[in-house]
């Protein structure tokens, strides 16, 4: 009986984590509570248990739709090895998206016999609109030409915008020249409706054919940026676009009162403004919002146009962090390193931008961003260290252009154990203070 007794502890701690792990993979299922969900994801694509994959094969067929794909994504952090038993029993699974989604995986890894699995889901009649744009997500960059085919099927007037749009641009991604006469086809139906036509001249866009500009721009400035969101990666791709795209596109960077609408359409001018839209670019440097300031000196410097000076100068102050990092990094390129003191004061300050204002700081090419970079190199979060680390080798060979710097030599790495980090940060200091004397 003593014996049981004294057992007892240790067998309530294996069972422990055990629950633990099911109450991860339950919350994972849980559309109820989205906070839950996402702290559950991010735990299990931590830490990788094993015994988690047996728990996912169970619970994924009872999840909702994003359910299943949080669950496919804690499955595909895990080596192929240790997950390909769960794979191979998911294939067989009722849900359209778990059997594509793990035919996707085995077929990506050259096993062929799952390609009927994979491209079975696409031609189902009864799946929703999330369930398909899920579907296509989970074979995103494939270049399979019976799935093509198969996401071919889906090029019809009927088909829900957003669906249409992830399939023209799932063809794209899969170069299926088969696609091109459907879409023409498409475009031309009569009765189509704006939404359907505007993703039909975006996808032939990009195949550099002449498309109507007046219809699509009229399409793209008939809202607040909406529409340009769900077009933009199209345009992005676009080899030229029609004068009166780029003009609709301006007039929703200056008009739009969502910051990330704005930031769009700055970073579509970055790539396709004309002369006549610099000013607009110019204007947008100083905007209230610093994303979309931030934006616009990209996308300035993108057109080889140097930004206002005195806009840069009066940014330099700028309670926004990213904004002064911004402002400091342009008067650099500039050949004005006046905000050097100004990112060296965010690098000591720290905070959420420090990752940020390490990056700019490696940038200069001055002896004096050696000692914070070192220390940055012990920084607790390991998105500073990585960035002090990547800087570094970049300042050390600007300022000794004839030398290989190599930090795996010294035996630091940001994402290695902290005594290794600190012995290599201990070699760096040696060989600073010994070569950098003035």
């Amino acid at each position: 009986m003593i014996a049981l007794l004294l057992a007892l502890p240790a067998l309530f701690a294996q069972a422990k984590p055990d629950a633990r792990l099911a109450g991860l993979v339950a919350d994972l299922g849980d559309a109820a509570n989205a906070r839950n969900r996402s702290n559950a994801y991010m735990t299990l694509q931590r830490e990788r248990p094993p015994a988690a994959i047996p728990l996912l094969v169970d619970a994924l067929p009872r999840f909702d739709v994003l359910g299943q794909q949080y669950g496919m994504w804690v499955l595909q952090s895990y080596p192929l090895d240790d997950s390909r038993p769960a794979w191979r029993k998911l294939i067989v699974e009722r849900s359209p998206l778990l059997e594509a989604g793990a035919a996707a995986r085995l077929f990506q890894q050259g096993e062929q016999d799952v390609l009927e699995h994979l491209v079975r889901p696409f031609g189902r009649t009864d799946t929703s609109v999330e369930m398909r744009r899920a579907l296509l997500q989970a074979v995103y960059n494939m270049r399979e030409p019976r799935l093509a085919a198969a996401v071919r099927e889906w090029l019809a007037p009927e088909t829900d915008a957003s669906v249409l749009e992830d399939a023209l641009y799932h063809l794209l991604n899969a170069e299926d020249e088969a696609a091109r006469p459907r879409v023409r086809e498409l475009a031309a139906a009569e009765g189509l409706d704006a939404a359907r036509r505007s993703a039909c001249a975006a996808f032939l866009l990009v195949l550099g054919e002449d498309v109507s500009g007046a219809e699509l721009g009229k399409g793209v400035s008939g809202d607040d940026g909406r529409t340009l969101m769900r077009l933009q990666r199209f345009f992005m791709r676009a080899p030229r676009l029609p004068d009166e795209v780029v003009s609709a596109i301006a007039a929703v960077a200056e008009r739009s009162k969502v910051p990330a609408y704005a930031q769009a359409a700055v970073t579509l001018l970055g790539q396709h403004a004309s002369s006549k839209h610099i000013a607009v670019l110019e204007g947008l440097v100083d905007s209230p919002s610093a994303l979309v300031g931030k934006a616009a000196l990209e996308a300035l410097q993108k057109r080889g146009v140097a930004p206002p000076r005195d806009v840069l100068a009066r940014m330099l102050g700028a309670t926004d962090a990213q904004r002064a990092l911004s402002a400091a990094d342009a008067l650099r390129r500039m050949d004005d390193l006046s905000g050097f003191p100004r990112v060296l004061e965010l690098v000591r300050a720290g905070g959420a931008d420090k990752a940020e204002a390490v990056r700019v700081l490696a940038k200069f090419r001055k002896r004096e961003a050696i000692p914070p970079l070192l220390d940055a190199l012990a920084d607790a979060e390991p998105g500073v260290r990585s960035a002090a680390e990547s800087g570094l080798t970049l300042l050390l060979s600007n300022l000794f252009p004839y030398r290989r710097f190599e930090f795996a030599s010294c035996g630091y790495a940001a994402q290695g154990a902290p005594d290794a980090r600190a012995a290599g940060i201990a070699k760096l200091r040696a060989w600073c203070a010994a070569n950098l004397k003035s």
